[in-house]
């Protein structure tokens, strides 16, 4: 379903609960795609960084928005060692319960 479908009686568009965005922390980033956050702080104080969120003065950033942003400069996305790993496991266990 997408975000233009009509409620009942022209109620506004239903929001799909599936498409929730992926936020995260400057701690995240740095873990998931290694930019450091001292990185992030320099380019956030620059307007040169990827979008941001601050809420209650803790900053966080949306996934889609971090990754277009590392596309945007070039960069292939990578994923770190352990998350191919913990892939690789969840698949594992999988095939363990079929």
């Amino acid at each position: 379903m997408n975000g233009n479908h009509r409620g009942p009686k022209g109620e506004g568009p239903r929001i799909d609960a599936t498409l929730k965005p992926i936020f995260l922390r400057p701690k995240m980033v740095e873990r998931l795609y290694g930019i450091s956050r001292k990185y992030l702080n320099t380019m956030r104080h620059r307007k040169e960084g990827p979008p941001y969120w601050k809420v209650g003065g803790r900053i966080y950033y949306e996934a889609k928005d971090v990754e277009l942003w590392i596309r945007s400069k070039g960069r292939k996305i990578i994923p770190e060692p352990w998350l191919i790993e913990a892939d690789n496991l969840n698949k594992k266990e999988a095939k363990k319960g079929e």
